[in-house]
């Protein structure tokens, strides 16, 4: 039953438009679209394709409250953009919404608008040019937040000059704190140590105060201090979760004397990346 592996290589809306919209046959076409003689018997496939068709039908009903259409060959996705906490007045790195024309008819991409602090550009044809079959264009947004807020919007696609536009969901949150990485203590002070001495190690927490996990890519030390075995961060084999934290041991070992200074830099994908820990102490001589 080879049309049933159709099934997983159309959208519904596709499924739904052309199996129960197919008059005729064309060699070379979809086994799930072929036509069955109303002579024939009401065997157990014919059955099973009305059902899979009707099937199709309803998820593409229940799609289209989102961003598709049954009655148009033209398929978007995704159906939602979520840009998560951002800096007020930071634009986002670009997300993309993909256009696909599954028809053999070339459709029109009428226009393309977008609502909130969002804003999209696009190299979908301009009419009266079109999108041919099999052919996609894509709409990328990005998010400036205004304020301290959650936002929300919507970019609509407009096509083939129907009313009813396909709608993609945005949204996004303002912050004005410059870190969701935190450091409890945001220093660390080791005194007085002779040259060449390692000290007593001291820890800072670090803890992921934003809403989306955080990725800590590298973490180096800077200066007469090094990052102790001990440490949970540098072990960290996944990303840190909304609230979740982990440990950063460190030494002081003096190469000169006076006043020493160095910095731990944690590297991740927070707005505000790098952060650093600022360390100090003094070498003494032996």
């Amino acid at each position: 039953m080879k049309f049933i592996a159709d099934v997983f290589r159309f959208p519904p809306s596709y499924l739904c438009f052309n199996c129960l919209a197919q008059s005729q046959h064309t060699p070379g076409r979809s086994e799930f679209f072929k036509p069955v003689k109303s002579s024939q018997p009401c065997s157990k496939n014919r059955r099973l394709r009305l059902c899979l068709c009707l099937a199709a039908c309803v998820l593409s009903l229940g799609v289209s409250a989102h961003a598709q259409n049954f009655r148009s060959t033209l398929v978007l996705a995704p159906y939602s953009l979520s840009f998560g906490d951002v800096l007020v007045g930071k634009t986002t790195d670009a997300q993309t919404i993909t256009l696909l024309n599954t028809g053999a008819v070339p459709a029109q991409v009428d226009k393309v608008t977008i609502t909130g602090p969002f804003n999209q550009t696009n190299n979908c044809p301009v009419p009266p040019a079109t999108l041919g079959e099999n052919q996609t264009c894509g709409i990328e947004v990005v998010f400036k937040p205004l304020g301290p807020t959650r936002a929300s919007g919507n970019v609509s696609v407009f096509h083939d000059g129907r009313a009813d536009p396909f709608v993609v969901a945005l949204a996004g949150a303002g912050t004005l704190d410059s870190s969701l990485v935190k450091f409890s203590p945001a220093s660390l002070d080791f005194g007085a140590q002779k040259m060449g001495a390692v000290s007593t190690a001291q820890t800072t927490t670090l803890t992921n105060a934003g809403q989306k996990t955080l990725f800590i890519s590298r973490i180096a030390n800077e200066g007469d201090f090094t990052i102790a075995p001990s440490s949970t961060c540098e072990k960290l084999t996944t990303a840190l979760a909304s609230g979740a934290s982990c440990t950063l041991v460190v030494t002081f070992t003096p190469l000169g004397t006076g006043p020493r200074t160095g910095a731990v830099v944690v590297s991740d994908d927070a707005e505000d990346s790098p952060q650093r820990i600022r360390l100090s102490g003094t070498g003494q001589e032996r």
